[in-house]
This record gives C-alpha cells, structure tokens and sequence, in this order.
C-alpha cells in the first residue's frame, strides 16, 4: 500500500512537472509573437506618421506659396522661392548630419 500510494505521489509530482514544462514552453512561444506583432505595429504607426508629416509639409509650403501670391508676386516666382528655400533647408539638414558626428567626437576627447 504503501509502494502504491508513493507510487501515486510521483506520478502526479511527474505530471504536474510536464504540465509546468508545457506552459513554460507555451509561454516562450507567445513572446516572440507579441514581439513581432508589437514590431509591425510600430513600423505601420512609423509609416503612417511619415506619410502625414509629408502631406502636411507639402501643405504648410503651399499655403507659403499661395500667401507670397497674395503679396503680388508670381506664382511662378512665389513656387521657386518655396523650392529654393526647401532645397537649402535639406541641404543645410545633410551637412549638419554629416558634420556632427565629427563635432560629437571632438566633445567627447
């Protein structure tokens, strides 16, 4: 009786063993799936934010161009000096990244 009850004991310690060893494994299983679906949302949000930045910059530089219309200056003018201010603002933008990496690295000597 005794054999048999210790018998009993191990085999429920054993099974409840597998059973914790299945929900560990189930668990290792979801993270990198939550993981990966938290990674995609936040690369469509990304995607979408940049897109909606551009529309409204592409607005805020018409509504530039419309106002410099209204002053009596071209439409052609008004939109080359839009473009032409875009174009030095990216450039300036290109050299500043460029050069700040060397200006990080004199501060840090």
């Amino acid at each position: 009786m005794l054999a048999e009850r210790l018998v009993e004991d191990l085999s429920g310690a054993a099974a409840s063993a597998r059973g914790s060893l299945s929900n560990l494994v189930d668990r290792f299983g979801l993270e990198p799936r939550r993981a990966s679906l938290t990674l995609a949302l936040t690369l469509a949000c990304a995607v979408a934010g940049a897109i909606l930045f551009v529309a409204a910059w592409i607005g805020l530089m018409a509504a530039l161009a419309l106002g410099i219309v209204a002053l009596g200056v071209s439409l052609q003018a008004a939109l080359t000096a839009v473009a032409f201010a875009d174009l030095t603002a990216a450039l300036a933008l290109l050299w500043l990244c460029a050069h700040l990496p060397e200006a990080a690295r004199a501060g840090v000597k």
